[in-house]
C-alpha cells in the first residue's frame, strides 16, 4: 500500500497539471457554474473548456484525490487548491472555468474579490435541467453493471437533495409543487440541458459569446 500523500503535494501537483493556453486579450475571465448535482454542470464545463482552450478547475477531482491519495478532504482544504490553481492561470495569463456550484453568496464574493485582484471578469453560467431527466441521470452514472450496486448514485442524489432548496422553492401551483428558483445573480446565460440536441446547439452560442469576451 503506497503511502499517503499530503496536502501540499497534491496541491503542487494539481496546480503544476494545468493546461493553459494565453487569452488573447489583457482582460481575464472566470466562469462560474450555478447549478445544483445532475444538471450537467461538469459535462457543460469540459465542454466549453475543450471548445474554448480554457483551464478546467473541477472542484470534484479536488475532493477525490485528497480522499483517496491524501489526508482527506475539507471545504477549505478544496478551496485552498482551486484557487491556487486559479492563481497560476491568472498569472500565465489564462482564462479559466470553475466547476463547482456557486449559487451560495459568500462563494460568489469570495470569487468575486478574489478576481478584482488580477482584474478578471467574472461570468456565470446557469444550467437547469428537468428534475426526472436529473435523477435518471444521476442513478445511471453511478450504476455498475459488473456488481449490479448503485455505487456513486446515492452520494450524488444525496448532494442533489442536500441543496435543493438553494435551486427549488415550493409552490401552490397546481397542487403543489417545486419550482426552479430564479438565478441569484446575474448570468451570461441559462442553459437547460434536458434535451441533448437542444442544449449541444445552444452551448455553441454560449461559446461564441465567451470568445468575444476574452
Amino acid at each position: 500500500m503506497s503511502a499517503k500523500k499530503s496536502r501540499e503535494q497534491i496541491k503542487r501537483e494539481l496546480v503544476r497539471g494545468l493546461r493553459i493556453s494565453r487569452r488573447r486579450t489583457k482582460e481575464p475571465v472566470v466562469l462560474a457554474m450555478v447549478g445544483i448535482t445532475g444538471a450537467g454542470n461538469s459535462t457543460v464545463a469540459r465542454l466549453l473548456a475543450k471548445k474554448l482552450r480554457w483551464s478546467l478547475i473541477e472542484k470534484n477531482k479536488i475532493r477525490v484525490r485528497l480522499r483517496e491519495e491524501g489526508p482527506g478532504f475539507t471545504p477549505a482544504s478544496t478551496d485552498e487548491i482551486a484557487y491556487a490553481m486559479l492563481t497560476r492561470v491568472m498569472r500565465e495569463r489564462g482564462n479559466a472555468i470553475l466547476d463547482s456550484d456557486f449559487v451560495e453568496k459568500p462563494k460568489r464574493k469570495r470569487l468575486e474579490r478574489f478576481a478584482r485582484r488580477f482584474g478578471a471578469r467574472v461570468a456565470y453560467l446557469n444550467v437547469v435541467c428537468d428534475r426526472d431527466v436529473m435523477i435518471e441521470r444521476m442513478l445511471r452514472a453511478g450504476y455498475n453493471s459488473k456488481s449490479d450496486v448503485f455505487q456513486s448514485a446515492a452520494v450524488a442524489v444525496r448532494e442533489h437533495c442536500r441543496r435543493y432548496l438553494w435551486h427549488y422553492r415550493w409552490s401552490e401551483a397546481g397542487g403543489g409543487t417545486y419550482a426552479l428558483r430564479r438565478p441569484p445573480v446575474k448570468v451570461l446565460a441559462i442553459l437547460d440541458t434536458t434535451n441533448p440536441e437542444k442544449w449541444k446547439k445552444r452551448l455553441r452560442v454560449i461559446a461564441k459569446r465567451l470568445r468575444r469576451m476574452s
